[in-house]
């Protein structure tokens, strides 16, 4: 992340627009979830408590690059009707490493981050359009910066 390189990135996917759906951070809630009379019943028949198999982490600062809401992008063969959930970006640059797929955006259909993007702007309906319209008039230099960014975090 301290590369020149991805600083530019990050400062163009900021200034792109990206960020108001792939927003950088935020801090999760009070993590109240309700343990069922399963998880209990385990925990019970290894002398442990329910909170040691589903331990709380409330109030966690994460940096997932995503705000986890369904926004339009109107791709076509959409049989979702245009509604995609914002997809984390946290450790996509891993996958090609990890998993030898370099697949992109909610449903994989793009092969790589600038396929991804472009998707975005697809139509001109899509809630995405400006910001891939603007990654797209950048130069190649700048374009390079924005996907070495993406693939960093």
């Amino acid at each position: 992340l301290n590369t020149d390189k991805v600083k530019r990135g990050k400062e163009l996917f900021m200034q792109m627009g990206c960020a108001e759906c792939h927003r950088p951070s935020w801090t999760t809630g009070a993590d109240n979830y309700w343990v069922d009379n399963s998880i209990k019943a385990y925990a019970a028949a290894n002398g442990l408590d329910a909170q040691e198999i589903l331990p709380r982490f409330p109030y966690q600062k994460i940096w997932p690059y995503s705000d986890m809401v369904q926004h339009r992008l109107f791709m076509a063969n959409d049989i979702r009707t245009g509604w995609c959930r914002t997809t984390p970006l946290w450790g996509r640059g891993l996958s090609m490493r990890l998993t030898g797929a370099s697949d992109r955006l909610h449903d994989c259909r793009a092969r790589n981050v600038v396929e991804a993007i472009m998707w975005h702007g697809y139509s001109a309906e899509s809630d995405a359009f400006a910001s891939a319209k603007k990654f797209y008039n950048l130069s190649k230099e700048d374009r390079d910066a924005v996907v070495a960014f993406i693939e960093a975090i």
